[in-house]
């Protein structure tokens, strides 16, 4: 598995490979899928809302993991302050360039420590990069956890998203409430091959180029897949923990 950070690894292209070659969601999502990576990124677009939910017009927000940025021009409508932090140098560039004249300073960091002051962040969002520090041969997602425990404000949030998961949510969680979080909500969004999701991937697939059919999919999940009955499907989860 070839990545320029050992220990965060990606199958199939590195994530200096992604930031060269694919367009726009791509690089973060499905390189070799361009619906795919449509439909994630509107799924995933309504547990943002739920954290932008969460954010005053007078915070300062990290978003760790900040990929080409696009997650990042949300959020830098909505807080006063951005702060994106991301391993790859090529993701880094693009990103900067998405968000040109926006309050959002960009940090370049070794994938663990941010280069932040105790106390100083309000929200995080991490979406779709834990699990590179947790379901690898050498994890250092508790390293992680504890940065973000120490740069986030007392009565801050983290919200997590973590995709392609075929673990319990109990695996991700653990270092989280071992460092002393409060986890306030827990759910799986998406369940890869469900009936809405071979639609939107299907022959019918320009149909569902619009966010409604994604806040449908994410209601039906949250009401119909609990997670005991998941077992080994793939799926995607949102987390919201509160230091």
């Amino acid at each position: 598995m070839p990545d320029e950070l050992p220990g965060f690894q990606t199958r199939g292209l590195s994530w200096e490979e992604r930031a060269a070659q694919c367009a726009g969601e791509q690089a973060v999502y499905a390189p070799d899928d361009a619906r795919l990576s449509r439909w994630l990124g509107l799924v995933h677009g309504e547990c943002l809302r739920e954290a932008l939910a969460l954010v005053s017009p007078r915070d300062t927000v990290l978003d760790f993991g900040c990929g080409i940025g696009d997650k990042t021009v949300c959020l830098a409508a909505r807080a006063a302050r951005v702060v994106g932090v991301e391993i790859t140098a090529g993701m880094l560039e693009r990103a900067k360039r998405r968000c040109a004249g926006l309050p959002v300073v960009f940090e370049a960091i070794d994938g663990v420590h941010l280069p932040l002051a105790e106390r100083s962040i309000d929200l995080v969002w991490v979406s779709g990069v834990l699990r590179y520090s947790l379901l690898v041969p050498e994890p250092r997602h508790h390293e992680i956890v504890a940065e973000l425990h120490r740069v986030l404000r007392p009565g801050g949030h983290v919200c997590n998203l973590e995709m392609y998961v075929d673990r319990p949510a109990s695996v991700f969680t653990a270092d989280f409430l071992a460092r002393g979080f409060e986890l306030l909500e827990q759910r799986p969004v998406h369940v890869y091959r469900s009936r809405l999701d071979r639609l939107a991937l299907g022959p019918l697939g320009p149909l569902f180029r619009h966010r409604p059919w994604a806040s449908l999919s994410v209601a039906l999940t949250r009401r119909r897949c609990h997670e005991r009955a998941l077992g080994s499907r793939l799926r995607d989860y949102y987390f919201v923990y509160r230091r």
